[in-house]
């Protein structure tokens, strides 16, 4: 559901970990468009997080930055992170029902869904105050 603080938990825990003494980097991603393509992109993404591991990937907006058509090459990439200790992947939507049962049933991909539910106007006022 929008409004409901996926993306400032996940920018929280960015923040947590860029902060603590042994800082620990986060790949954030928005988008997998560019130049090169959606392919050349998730290769991209995951040879950086194997490089700097360890590291959390988060994938904001699951739904709708992965396209229908490098889904497959997507689910060979996260299947490859098997043997990459250190690697954590997060990703976040509002569309649930629309990610394909691969990615969301599948033990050892996006295996644990946590749900957030609407918070109420004071919450969400504390929010947007402490960020």
């Amino acid at each position: 559901m929008p409004g409901n603080g996926k993306t400032i938990s996940v920018k929280a825990l960015m923040h947590g970990l860029a902060t603590r003494p042994n800082t620990i980097p986060t790949l954030y991603v928005k988008s997998t468009a560019g130049d090169y393509g959606s392919i050349y992109a998730i290769r991209q993404i995951f040879k950086e997080a194997c490089r700097i591991a360890p590291c959390p990937i988060i994938f904001e907006d699951l739904d709708s930055i992965i396209p229908e058509d490098t889904r497959s090459f997507f689910l060979n990439e996260v299947d490859g992170l098997e043997s990459n200790d250190g690697i954590m992947m997060i990703g976040s939507t509002n569309y649930l029902e629309k990610l394909d049962a691969g990615i969301t049933k599948r033990p050892s991909r996006f295996d644990h869904k946590h749900h957030f539910d609407l918070p109420p106007a004071p919450e969400r006022a504390q929010y947007c105050e402490y960020w």
